[in-house]
């Protein structure tokens, strides 16, 4: 017999013997065949679908800790915790046999997570040990460092931390910065937070939390450049208004006795009112002294916006996007420069930066604008530019209807049809189109195309389609 056929052969004694338990396989070998499909389970499969494959599994296999242990983790994942304690203490009577994924560490590891989801944080470093001793490595780490944290250990937290040898998450980093900051490591803080945001981007509040190390480390540059960071990014997201800015100005520069400060909040107030020159002089002197993305951010938007430029400033623009990717501010700006170089703008090559700048902070002014500049590529006025909208909105819009069952959350997308034909007028009508096959929805619909005139309702009464006739 050929190797083919036998593994077929092999694999057709495992399938009968699983639907028929009419012939037995080893032990050994039903455990691994389960493990496979535990494993198969929880790759393919995600929240309440991989609980009810595993659960379906589980009464098959009644006996298997494997199961069990996988449908605990599942439910904490769900945020059940009653649910996954049960799954987990019956993987713990059962045992999760030695061909289980993650085996009896993973176990441990779960006991840790759910004992820290329910703030019993000396339980979960408890768990968080043993699963260590059982060969865990990263992920028990961190959650023995948080736990650590929040039972006031900073130490220990900034020990476990520091042992973790793949990448952090943001949150990670975030407790990470935090014991260091208990545990008096103000550089070692600092220099953490700037790695995070270069690898996840400007986060809201980074900018204070930054801005006070480098005051507690006397780098009063720093420390303004880090606290406009975050005026700036309250300009566009919250938004702060002028007077504020300009009075959060005034008063940082009454605080302040060295020479740097004061340079870089005056380059500041040039640039919140367009004074793209003077703001590009102000900040020439003092970038060699203040290194910092901030600044740089500052000094090449008003260089490229007062069309002094060199070649190379686009270029050290655009490297900067990892630490700004969302912040609303730096797309808006880009936006802006490339339109006004001219060459090769056009809705091809500025929809998708142009839509990422309205999608950070909706109804922001820059935002407004964006969209305003969006249909104008299209050939649409202002006003219509306003009723533009993009996918992801279209898309919430949608989900909300449903979930809401109110049609009227579908209003924005009813007025949107009467525009000229664009990709976002198609992308309307069939999110329109999807949505009328929910009664509720599509009898207020029907209602509407009854209503409209002109455009609008001879593309609403295409959308709907049979639908009308038969309600």
């Amino acid at each position: 017999m050929n190797r083919n056929h036998e593994c077929r052969a092999k694999l057709t004694l495992v399938i009968v013997c699983a639907l028929l338990a009419g012939c037995t396989v080893s032990d050994s070998g039903r455990s691994h065949d389960i493990a496979s499909a535990v494993e198969a389970i929880v790759s393919r499969s995600a929240g309440e679908e991989s609980y009810d494959e595993l659960l379906e599994l589980g009464r098959r296999y009644p006996d298997n800790g494997c199961i069990a242990m996988y449908l605990g983790r599942t439910a904490l994942q769900q945020g059940r915790h009653d649910r996954a304690e049960f799954h987990l203490r019956s993987a713990d009577n059962r045992g999760v046999g030695r061909g289980c994924p993650g085996g009896v560490a993973l176990l441990s590891h779960s006991w840790a997570e759910l004992a820290i989801a329910r703030g019993d944080y000396g339980e979960a470093v408890r768990h968080a040990n043993a699963a260590l001793a059982q060969g865990a490595a990263d992920d028990a780490l961190l959650v023995k460092a948080h736990a650590a944290m929040r039972l006031g250990d900073a130490a220990k937290a900034v020990a476990s931390f520091a042992s973790v040898v793949s990448d952090l998450s943001p949150a990670d980093f975030d407790g990470y910065s935090a014991a260091l900051m208990a545990s008096g490591e103000l550089t070692r803080a600092s220099t953490l937070l700037e790695q995070r945001r270069q690898l996840f981007g400007y986060s809201p509040g980074q900018g204070v939390i930054e801005s006070w190390l480098y005051q507690q480390l006397g780098d009063i540059g720093l420390s303004v450049a880090s606290a406009l960071m975050e005026i700036e990014h309250l300009r566009y997201h919250q938004p702060l208004s002028d007077a504020d800015v300009f009075g959060s100005i005034e008063r940082l520069r009454e605080s302040l006795d060295d020479w740097a400060g004061p340079q870089l909040l005056r380059a500041y107030a040039f640039f919140v009112n367009g004074r793209w020159e003077q703001a590009a002089a102000g900040l020439q002197e003092i970038r060699s002294t203040v290194q910092h993305d901030m600044v740089d951010y500052l000094w090449l938007v008003s260089r490229l916006r007062s069309h002094r430029a060199d070649n190379d400033d686009l270029g050290q623009y655009t490297a900067l996007e990892a630490a700004f990717r969302w912040s609303q501010f730096y797309y808006y700006h880009l936006w802006r420069i490339l339109g006004s170089a001219g060459d090769g703008y056009s809705i091809l090559t500025a929809r998708e930066l142009l839509e990422h700048a309205v999608l950070l902070s909706p109804g922001s002014k820059a935002a407004r604008a964006s969209r305003i500049e969006l249909g104008r590529l299209l050939g649409l006025s202002p006003a219509e530019s306003k009723l533009l909208l993009l996918g992801e909105e279209l898309d919430a819009l949608a989900r909300r209807a449903v979930a809401y069952r109110d049609p009227r959350l579908l209003d924005a997308i009813i007025e949107s049809l009467q525009l000229p034909d664009t990709i976002y007028t198609l992308a309307a009508m069939l999110t329109l189109q999807r949505l009328a096959q929910f009664a509720p929805l599509r009898h207020y619909l029907v209602h509407a195309a009854a209503e409209l005139e002109g455009t609008a309702a001879d593309r609403l009464r295409e959308v709907l389609g049979s639908y009308r006739d038969s309600d």
